[in-house]
């Protein structure tokens, strides 16, 4: 039998309804009650944990993960040991993990990518130790495979999935309607502490970057439009394998998230990411059973999409008034996009995303050489510490901006870890990556397998170019939908 004989659509408007009136409950419960709003969903949280309902605990805490930052940006969570401890989600998903990690199956937990993590996170508890720094690093750090466990733990079904699988979609649809509200003013911006790097508060202004974040709070418009990428591949892939068409009507929604944010890094790398898909699907037209016909509407919709980029940033600029270094998309693509390739390509030995890693090195081994096996640690390589001094040493041409300087995700874990902790953090994604495709079948594996190939290396890309960590949302969400399918695989929801 085919694989791609089964149903696996769990396309459910009533339940993507749902959870976007569930979110504004939440939104302007926040406005209204501020902390007491936050201390709700956290209590929440442990009565279902605490009452084993994992179902509802893991339902509310990803909607929390979701709207946590829009917490911190619009500081409705004004008690600090709040934000930090008490209804940081982070916190709040190790304690569910420890109360259900009884159910999940040993043989995940044995696997060799969790030795090799476990190594990592005791090599970053030790250096914090040292460095008096606080060892609580430990648990955002691990958001990443707590939520892959967790997934896998039995007493979730089929429904279950589906519906988390909505949530996403619903979280989608969620940041392009804030992220469309903030750039009309009609909502303030991801944060009304706009602080400049001398700590000066300035007022905000619609033309700055980062004017929209949707829901994931301060700085994080590169992280919103990143997870927009991440569901519009799986929007893409489930519209391939179930040729249900609203799936298309979904993804142009979460690709209008892109016309709202000044994330041209980002945009760049879905766009390569984008036609990569096409070549991808193109040697897997036997698996994903595709005709020519329908494989040339996808590239078509793929050119569609990009031009839709083009107008939707050009009217963007020309919205946002940013004067004449960015009155429109053709000045901006002149006046940054170009003189950045210019820059690294007549410089590239001094290229910020490769010198990054020298510069620290180098640091290491002039201030504290026992920083070479475990790093800064976080609180070393805070804005005020580290990492504006590393930035500091990029030459006069490469601080033009975030593609020619040295920020980077890539480079931040590699001054946070130093080089063996650099070291055991790749081989453990790695080592994940090779355990999750050799659990793939049915439908379920299908989409699961084809979002591991083509989604991780693009997000080390936008790593590597751009701030995006393993700690963040999209990667986060990348991990639990992995999970989600393979589980769905696992119980033989799809028969082969």
């Amino acid at each position: 039998m085919s694989i791609l004989n089964d149903n696996i659509d769990f396309l459910n408007w009533n339940t993507i309804i749902r959870y976007l009136l569930i979110f504004a409950i939440i939104l302007i419960g926040g406005a209204i009650f501020k902390d007491g709003m936050a201390i709700l969903i956290a209590l929440l949280i442990l009565f279902y944990a605490l009452s084993r309902n994992l179902y509802r605990t893991l339902e509310i805490l990803l909607i929390w993960f979701f709207t946590y930052g829009y917490f911190l940006g619009q500081g409705y969570i004004s008690v600090d040991f709040l934000s930090r401890y008490i209804v940081k989600p982070s916190f709040l998903l190790v304690v569910v993990f420890f109360i259900f990690q009884n159910k999940i199956p040993r043989n995940i937990l044995k696997q060799r990518f969790i030795v090799i993590w476990l190594f990592f996170l005791l090599l970053t508890l030790i250096s914090s130790v040292i460095q008096l720094q606080s060892p609580f690093v430990i648990i955002s750090l691990s958001s990443f495979f707590l939520m892959y466990f967790l997934m896998q733990e039995k007493s979730l079904k089929y429904f279950h999935y589906s519906k988390f699988l909505n949530l996403f979609i619903a979280v989608a649809i969620l940041q392009t309607a804030v992220s469309f509200l903030q750039v009309l003013e009609l909502l303030p911006p991801p944060s009304v502490f706009f602080i400049d790097g001398y700590g000066e508060q300035l007022e905000w202004i619609a033309a700055l970057d980062d004017v929209a974040s949707g829901t994931f709070g301060p700085d994080g418009s590169h992280l919103t439009s990143w997870y927009a990428s991440l569901i519009s591949l799986l929007l893409i892939l489930m519209w391939i394998v179930t040729k249900n068409k609203s799936y298309l009507l979904l993804l142009f929604i979460t690709f209008l998230q892109f016309a709202t944010v000044d994330s041209k890094t980002i945009l760049a790398v879905t766009i390569l990411m984008m036609l990569y898909l096409a070549f991808f699907l193109y040697i897997k037209k036997t698996a994903f059973q595709i005709n020519m016909g329908r494989y040339l509407f996808f590239i078509f919709f793929i050119f569609v999409g990009i031009f839709g980029f083009y107008k939707a940033w050009n009217m963007y600029y020309e919205y946002s008034s940013a004067g004449e270094f960015r009155a429109n998309l053709n000045d901006v693509y002149e006046n940054e996009v170009t003189d950045s390739r210019n820059i690294i390509l007549n410089d590239i030995g001094n290229w910020g995303k490769i010198k990054g890693f020298q510069y620290i090195f180098a640091d290491f081994i002039e201030n504290d050489p026992l920083q070479i096996i475990w790093g800064y640690g976080i609180q070393g390589f805070s804005n005020n510490v580290k990492m504006s001094y590393i930035e500091s040493k990029d030459n006069s041409s490469m601080e033009f901006n975030n593609l020619t300087n040295s920020r980077s995700g890539l480079i931040k874990q590699f001054a946070l870890s130093g080089v063996l902790g650099f070291i055991l953090f790749v081989i453990a994604v790695i080592q994940w990556y090779n355990y999750c495709r050799q659990r793939a079948k049915g439908k379920s594996g299908l989409i699961k397998s084809s979002l591991l190939r083509i989604y991780l290396p693009f997000t080390l890309l936008a790593s590597f170019l751009y701030s995006i960590e393993i700690t963040s949302i999209p990667v986060i969400a990348f991990a639990t939908i992995i999970s989600i399918y393979e589980n769905m695989a696992q119980l033989n929801i799809d028969k082969t």
